[in-house]
């Protein structure tokens, strides 16, 4: 039955791309030196190669996801691979040939099958997906490649990840556009223009079919992961299909991750990663997996690349994940250092090496000392918290731990209102105005539904609580030290606000299955006392 349902998919995947290769003929002619169908199959085969690569590498570290986990996560693990292998090559001034990327992750992936052969972990394993799963993908791939889908960019997408993109894949070498004004090596987060350079090295113009592809695996993560959260919270099956298909709707319909999550911008891969970073640090483990640990710490590094003060909501992230305990603090912090050793390093080249320079937003740029001295601080901090404070304070003060985190940041967000009440008063009003805002429809239910669930008295200070109040004032304080957050969902204020829709809507899921569960033990505990009472009248 699911390979018939699957099969079905394919075909109308197929069918409606044959059909946008006459609809979208004029629009990509342009783009594909009148050769339309080799284009768009270039984007279909761009897809596949990416998710290959992610699946072949999960499934050779393969301990604790199950296969659907794996078919889930294979894309965004893909994309991160080609981008931490290009970064490598750039990084160590290794020409910047696709082919070379190519070797790179042919030989990691050979070397994690040939460790789990040598120690022999599930020798039985297997490692070709099904075929619901091939249909399911190839399907997406077709039609995310129609052209047909919606997408969103402006002048940054354009110049600082298309174009630029590009220039990293003809020039393959940082020294080649290191001039006297290098913005985009010492402002722009290197993950996107990675990325946009792997489908300049196809021939296509822009990597939109690719973000397209994983705007849509992110709705499968987060139906899977609200599916696990109602078995666990022992909701019988029918309900947990419903459940399901409601809150998924729910995000599907959310107008700001509907905008955001299709604009060709850093953003819209920072929500991706940010949601599956949060979603699996609510998972306790009952040992270290290497598939997972790789998941977490994968996660980490790519939202370091996207932003350049990505590093800060990555410290912030294991910090929340320690007060959780899914891993023991010392473990996290092993994880926590491929993104604090990729960060410094950069900072390293750009600014020892290279000697870039930069005359455009010399203050927020891996040029300004105290912006360094910021990043550092906080990798720094977060280090020596996880290998060596948080044991100390789980010992003391262990059930606190969450409370006092938020605590601090409420008292840092007010203590910076006090300091400059101007411009974190129009700070807000920037905020709430985008939100709060008619165009916004469906994200001011969210925000009423959270609201309601916080009045019920019920809700403790848990994980995912922490993780989103804690981003927002996280996220606060670091563009109240800016200044720049204006009105406009363009704003970059703005868009970092909303990168935690996805969470705040897990989050929500989870407390509103609490809400209905505990109406219906109150049901059934009335009816009980009814039956009762009646059989006592008798």
């Amino acid at each position: 039955m699911k390979k018939k349902i699957a099969f079905c998919y394919f075909a109308i995947c197929l069918m409606l791309f044959m059909i946008s290769l006459v609809l979208n003929r004029e629009y990509f002619y342009r783009l594909s030196d009148n050769n339309l169908i080799v284009y768009q199959l270039k984007q279909v085969g761009s897809i596949i190669v990416l998710y290959a690569m992610g699946y072949l590498f999960l499934k050779a570290v393969q301990r604790y996801f199950s296969d659907l986990w794996i078919a889930l996560l294979a894309m965004p693990c893909g994309v991160a691979l080609w981008v931490f292998a290009g970064q490598f090559l750039l990084l160590t001034n290794i020409t910047y040939f696709m082919y070379r990327v190519f070797v790179v992750l042919g030989i990691l992936i050979a070397a994690c099958f040939g460790i789990r052969r040598i120690i022999k972990i599930s020798p039985d394993f297997v490692v070709m997906p099904s075929c619901s799963v091939c249909f399911i993908v190839l399907g997406t791939a077709f039609l995310v490649s129609t052209g047909l889908n919606y997408v969103n960019m402006n002048y940054d997408s354009y110049l600082y990840f298309t174009n630029y993109g590009r220039m990293m894949a003809f020039a393959g070498d940082y020294r080649e556009w290191n001039t006297s004004n290098a913005y985009v090596i010492t402002n722009i987060g290197q993950f996107l223009p990675t990325l946009n350079s792997y489908t300049a090295f196809w021939g296509l113009e822009y990597c939109l079919s690719i973000q397209s592809f994983m705007v849509l695996n992110m709705y499968g993560i987060f139906a899977k992961a609200v599916y696990e959260m109602c078995e666990r919270k022992g909701i019988v099956n029918n309900k947990r299909i419903a459940y399901t298909v409601l809150f998924t709707a729910a995000m599907i319909t959310c107008t700001c991750v509907v905008v955001y999550a299709n604009w060709m911008l850093s953003n819209a891969f920072i929500m991706y990663y940010l949601m599956i970073a949060g979603i699996m640090g609510a998972r306790k483990v009952d040992k270290l997996y290497a598939d997972y640990a790789l998941v977490l710490s994968g996660c980490g590094l790519a939202i370091t690349l996207l932003r350049k003060d990505g590093i800060i909501i990555v410290c912030f992230l294991f910090i929340c994940y320690c007060s959780n305990n899914i891993l023991k603090p010392y473990i996290l912090g092993i994880l926590f250092l491929p993104s604090a050793i990729g960060i410094l390093y950069y900072i390293g080249y750009v600014r020892l090496f290279l000697n870039a320079q930069t005359t455009i937003a010399v203050g927020t740029s891996f040029m300004s000392n105290k912006f360094v001295a910021m990043l550092s601080g906080a990798v720094i901090i977060s280090a020596v918290y996880m290998f060596f404070v948080h044991d100390f304070v789980e010992k003391r003060w262990g059930k606190y731990i969450k409370g006092i985190i938020l605590a601090g940041m409420l008292l840092a967000s007010v203590a910076a209102v006090a300091v400059k009440l101007e411009v974190s008063i129009n700070h807000i009003d920037a905020v709430l105005h985008v939100l709060l805002s008619p165009a916004y429809g469906f994200s001011l239910f969210l925000w009423l539904v959270l609201l309601a669930v916080m009045l019920t008295g019920r809700l403790h200070i848990d994980y995912e609580m922490l993780l989103v109040f804690g981003y927002c004032m996280l996220t606060f304080l670091i563009y109240w030290n800016k200044g720049n957050t204006e009105r406009g969902i363009d704003n970059s204020g703005m868009r970092m606000f909303v990168q935690i829709v996805p969470v705040m809507l897990f989050w929500a899921s989870g407390c509103i299955m609490d809400i209905f569960a505990e109406l219906e033990k109150h049901g059934d505990s009335v009816g009980k006392k009814k039956v009762c009472h009646n059989v006592d009248k008798v």
